[in-house]
């Protein structure tokens, strides 16, 4: 008996039509009884809907109704045969096919994947496994095995992998030999085995929806139960012919066929921006027509959700991305990540990592722990650059805040530091870890984000559980980090749908949106490559191979997405198709082939729209969207503000009020700061202070007298061990000893420099100087003055010419003094004070302010490892103490309401605050540009 088909014309959605259907076809006297009806459709959101529509039109009290069995089409299968034993979970067959790869010899996997993974890297074993896996569940629905394609691919012109496909059927049949021994069942197989077998039977009637592509499988259970089955087609009865007798489409029919679109429902759209933007504007000309419940957006590339969520959130219309949320993205997902990472490796940047997740922080603020551990903890690795913790280096002060952090996180994760063991016994001590963390937090479900985390935990619970489920022998030995691993892998491509939301634009994907029944439309991204969608690479079957089996081709695609557009086009009131020329990426698209499956005519108006200029916008304006971005910022550079005037100023502090005083007043008045733990590597200015620490202990010792570039050597390498293990310990990052053995061949250079320099009659009198408890006070020129703070780095005399000399030591590039302070004979223009001022300091010293200035250079070139004297006249550096005098008093009066444009990257901690790449910044009153 031939399976029946059921045509409902496509000039109206589907879903409410099949609920006109199931009333006429079962109601009987007031009673609509549906109990006995499976009714199956593509996707678990139509199933919803339709239970909503049915229940809608029986309001009637008197109409008494029970609901059909409805499912997807993944789960009637089963419906339709008798297990003989349970079925392997998911997770069974991976880790089995896992287990069947490895069975295999070495020689053989290697033509199946080129490199194989070591034999204890189990989720590289499983990745490689899944593959398997996939192609396995593919050729199934087509009741196809890889022995198949091994010989119906050899009459393929092209086929070469028939071998692989040899070795490939090995591994599979140890696959099902595996799960037969522990007495399990492989759903592919079991399905493939119910139909050879004659067993597909049901007591039900059965209504097949919108089931236009149908695998093999499918197809061969259902022409076993034909007598109970009804096919509904969304088509008019006359395209009869374009169907085959499942209902399924004929591809060769519907390449050939044109489709009616109408051109002004076509609009393009440059890139991500304007889609959202021609989005929300299509939206806004309903004006009001619609309530949001019944306005529908398909988001063929679902990477442009983010865009217009934010776009349609800018218009206060609230919008609900269907899929929700990946389980990847939310907080205790993150949360075991972090702790896998850190278990597995002990670094300082997972534990880092760790300690940052908001819901570790919450919890390490309920052990009682002091504020500040977090700037403490990013100062301490900046300063110490260590791999890992547990070694405390410097001051206890330095280190006092993050050691109970991380003695509370050691004993948070130490269930998990334990010997290998079989993976279900780890989903206890996973589970207790969480619990740890969580069993203070209060959630709500009505939350969203709060009930992402409620989701996911449950999820993660489960997959735990599934842990423990696993047969004896299948049960792998794992450490803690890669049962971890293993639970996050099983859910990472898992969903947390969103609450309910009438209020809101529904946002599909675009296989969904055949089955909608909102009357509005809006679909994005209508460009080729997702609509249609095709595959053009496929390491196991390429198109090709796939046309010749008879499985899920490009041809296939294009008939099913062809016949979507066309259901899209029939049965929608407003119908808007938004082509783009780039993606979110800002990668080049183009239109979808579906837009020009149509008359010539109209294939020559589509070819020009996309392809020309895009005309000027004439969007209609609406509350709360801006056709355009702000061409200003919202916010304004805020005044200084002083409280309690400046009482001393460093040396160094000049250049930065030479270059911009609001600037100098952010950094030396607030006394803000950059703080992370980024760095993976000395800095420049840390790597400079590595070397003036070795070269300030060199200047106090016995060696600053010997005038042997050896014996100097051997002392400054002997100092800068010592350092080294001082300040980073023994267990300090790989980049961090590269540094410090460029840092000696930089001291074996001086080594050279010094001994030459002390044979001249040289001698380092003062090193880092003046110290903390000497005052320098700095006359203004009006009768006020301030501390001057600064720190020589050394100061030398030479007894035989009667002469003293101030250095500064300098790592980076070796540029002279009078150019490093922008005044030189050509220019005459200060940009730094900081040496003419060291004459200040060194004067309460040795009694003179007549020394020669100069920089000590030691920079990569180790060629250019020299010194470098300043060439200024007494008349140039009084013209630098006038320009400090009146520095001076603009700092004592607060003066600090000038703003530099651009002061290159010597601020850039400062951007934001200062609004650098905004146009048009707006300055608070007291604030002005600096001229």
């Amino acid at each position: 008996m031939p399976i029946a088909r059921t045509f409902i014309d496509w000039n109206q959605p589907i879903l409410p039509a099949v609920a006109d259907f199931l009333i006429e076809r079962y109601a009987i006297v007031g009673d609509l009884d549906l109990s006995n009806v499976i009714v199956v459709l593509p996707g678990r959101r139509a199933g919803q809907r339709l239970t909503e529509i049915l229940a809608e039109k029986t309001e009637n009290p008197a109409m008494r109704m029970q609901l059909p069995q409805i499912m997807t089409v993944g789960n009637l299968p089963e419906e339709l045969y008798t297990l003989k034993q349970p079925l392997a979970t998911e997770l069974v067959q991976k880790l089995a096919w896992g287990h069947a790869l490895r069975a295999v010899d070495r020689e053989q996997v290697r033509q199946i994947i080129p490199e194989t993974p070591a034999d204890n890297d189990l989720l590289r074993w499983m990745e490689y496994g899944e593959l398997l896996w996939q192609q396995h569940i593919e050729l199934a629905r087509d009741t196809l095995h890889f022995g198949d394609v091994a010989e119906h691919g050899t009459s393929l012109d092209g086929f070469r992998e028939r071998d692989r496909w040899q070795i490939m059927r090995e591994v599979q049949s140890e696959y099902l030999k595996l799960l037969d021994h522990l007495n399990l069942w492989d759903q592919q197989t079991a399905r493939l085995y119910a139909i050879e077998s004659n067993e597909c039977t049901t007591s039900k009637d059965i209504v097949l929806v919108g089931m236009v592509d149908m695998n093999r499988v499918m197809r061969e259970m259902i022409d076993q139960v034909a007598k109970r089955v009804t096919i509904v087609i969304h088509a008019p009865k006359r395209l009869e012919k374009r169907f085959d007798q499942h209902g399924c489409l004929i591809p060769e029919v519907w390449e050939k066929q044109t489709l009616d679109i109408d051109t002004q429902q076509v609009e393009v759209a440059e890139g991500a921006f304007e889609q959202a933007e021609a989005t929300a504007a299509a939206i806004a000309s309903y004006e009001g027509k619609y309530r949001a419940d019944e306005i529908t957006v398909g988001m063929a590339d679902e990477a442009l959700v983010a865009h217009l969520q934010r776009q349609l959130a800018q218009c206060d219309l609230p919008s609900r991305w269907v899929k929700g949320k990946l389980i990847s993205e939310t907080a205790p997902y993150r949360l075991l990540t972090a702790i896998a990472n850190y278990v597995d490796s002990g670094r300082y940047e997972d534990f880092a990592s760790l300690v940052r997740h908001p819901h570790v922080y919450d919890w390490l603020c309920q052990q009682g722990v002091q504020d500040g551990w977090l700037m403490q903890l990013d100062r301490y690795f900046n300063d110490h650059m260590q791999a890992s913790l547990g070694e405390w280096l410097g001051k206890e002060s330095k280190w006092n805040l993050i050691q109970p952090i991380y003695d509370a996180v050691e004993v948070l994760v130490a269930p998990l530091k334990t010997e290998r063991r079989p993976l279900g016994e780890w989903s206890t001590h996973i589970t207790d870890v969480m619990v740890a963390v969580y069993c203070n937090v209060e959630l709500d479900r009505e939350n969203s984000i709060e009930r992402n985390t409620i989701t996911a935990t449950e999820k993660i619970h489960d997959a735990l559980l599934e842990h423990t489920d696993v047969p004896e022998g299948l049960a792998p030995t794992t450490d803690a980090a890669q049962a971890i691993r293993l639970t996050l892998d099983q859910l990472s491509e898992d969903f947390v749908t969103p609450l309910q939301d009438e209020d809101a634009v529904q946002l599909l994907g675009w296989l969904e949106l055949s089955l909608d029944d909102a009357p509005a439309l809006i679909v994005t991204t209508v460009n080729e490559g997702r609509v249609p969608r095709s595959q053009s690479a496929d390491e196991f079957l390429p198109n090709a191979l796939r046309r010749h089996l008879g499985v899920l081709d490009n041809s296939r695609r294009y008939a099913r997405d062809a016949y979507a557009l066309s259901v899209l086009t029939h049965s929608r009131e407003q119908l808007k198709l938004i082509v783009a020329r780039h993606d979110v990426e800002g990668n080049a698209l183009a239109p979808s082939r579906l837009l020009f499956a149509a008359k010539p005519a109209e294939v020559a108006d589509r070819v020009l729209a996309f392809f020309d200029e895009p005309p000027p916008s004439n969007r209609p304006e609406f509350i709360g969207f801006e056709v355009s971005p702000r061409d200003r910022s919202a916010f304004s550079v805020p005044a200084p503000k002083i409280e309690t005037p400046l009482t001393r100023i460093n040396v160094t502090a000049f250049r930065t009020f030479i270059t911009c005083p609001y600037r100098f007043y952010l950094r030396h008045v607030l006394r803000l700061r950059d703080e992370d733990d980024a760095p993976r590597e000395l800095d420049a200015m840390k790597f400079g202070n590595l070397i003036h620490e070795v070269l300030s202990r060199f200047g106090q010792s016995e060696a600053r007298f010997s005038t042997d570039a050896d014996e100097i050597k051997a002392y400054l390498n002997r100092c800068l061990d010592q350092c080294a293990k001082e300040w980073f310990g023994a267990a300090r990052l790989a980049p961090v000893n590269v540094q410090i053995a460029q840092v000696r061949q930089r001291l074996n250079a001086f080594a050279v420099l010094q001994a030459g320099w002390r044979q001249d009659g040289w001698t380092i009198a003062y090193t880092e100087v003046p110290t903390s408890s000497e005052t320098v006070h700095f006359d203004s020129g009006d009768g006020r003055s301030i501390e001057l703070v600064g720190r020589i780095d050394r100061i030398d005399r030479n007894d035989r010419e009667n002469k003293w000399a101030v250095f500064d030591y300098k790592t980076g590039k070796a540029t002279k003094p009078d150019v490093a302070h922008g005044y030189t004979r050509y220019r005459k223009q200060w940009k730094d004070l900081q040496l003419p001022l060291y004459r200040h300091l060194a004067e309460e010293l040795i009694g003179t302010r007549d020394v020669d200035l100069g920089y000590i250079t030691l920079p990569a070139q180790l060629a250019h490892t020299g010194i470098q004297r300043a060439e200024w006249s007494r008349d140039d550096l009084a013209t630098a103490d006038e320009l400090a005098q009146s520095i001076v008093r603009r700092v004592l009066d607060g003066d600090f309401g000038h703003i530099t444009d651009d002061p290159g990257n010597f601020f850039s901690e400062f951007e934001s605050i200062c609004q650098d790449r905004v146009f048009e910044r707006v300055f608070e009153h007291g604030l002005e540009r600096m001229a």
